[in-house]
């Protein structure tokens, strides 16, 4: 049962049942975060699970590299791509340390841009979707459609975000969704979750 995973008591238990050394913690996270490495951590140890997973965020990684090509110069895309990637040292740093998945919501990020660019607006507005549904930084992104009324590219946001949340709530339940709500979401808006 998740209903508990904002708590640090169920980390505590739970890396001691799993032999981990050190004790982690799901804030501020939204409950979709755990969707993505139920795939991997299903039948594999911790040490082969982080492997798998960074192996699988550098492949991101190097497909937001090509993504971008198409919003970048064409003379000027390996190099100016290239530099913009990998200045990124703090995010890259947490993806590949602590499995943030940067790299996904940055091949994301780019995608719906490229979309965008190309006149696709609700197909940006999807691809934008599990970006506000994993990170709340999304959010301003949904702010930018809505400003520039570009209201195909919201409604992909909107229908997007019901559709990750609906598969979220029920692979792992609706409690994981309810303390989320009522622990974290509030003081993630306004600042107070992390400095």
């Amino acid at each position: 049962p998740l209903d508990r995973a904002y708590g640090r008591a169920f980390w505590e238990e739970e890396s001691a049942r799993a032999g981990l050394p050190t004790v982690g913690t799901f804030v501020p996270h939204p409950p979709p975060n755990a969707l993505l490495l139920l795939p991997i951590a299903a039948g594999l140890d911790p040490v082969a699970a982080k492997t798998v997973w960074s192996c699988v965020l550098a492949l991101l990684l190097l497909a937001s590299f090509f993504e971008l090509r198409h919003v970048v110069r064409p003379q000027a895309w390996p190099w100016l791509v290239g530099l913009a990637l990998l200045t990124q040292t703090a995010s890259l740093r947490n993806a590949l340390l602590y499995g943030q998945p940067y790299p996904l919501l940055l091949l994301l990020l780019c995608s719906s841009l490229v979309a965008l660019v190309r006149g696709k607006s609700l197909e940006s507005g999807l691809l934008l979707a599990p970006v506000v549904a994993l990170k709340l930084y999304g959010l301003p992104f949904v702010l930018f459609y809505a400003a520039s009324r570009r209201w195909r590219a919201v409604m992909g946001v909107l229908a997007g975000v019901a559709a990750v949340t609906a598969v979220s709530v029920v692979v792992l339940g609706p409690e994981i969704h309810r303390a989320y709500v009522s622990q974290v979401l509030r003081e993630s808006l306004d600042g107070r979750i992390l400095d």
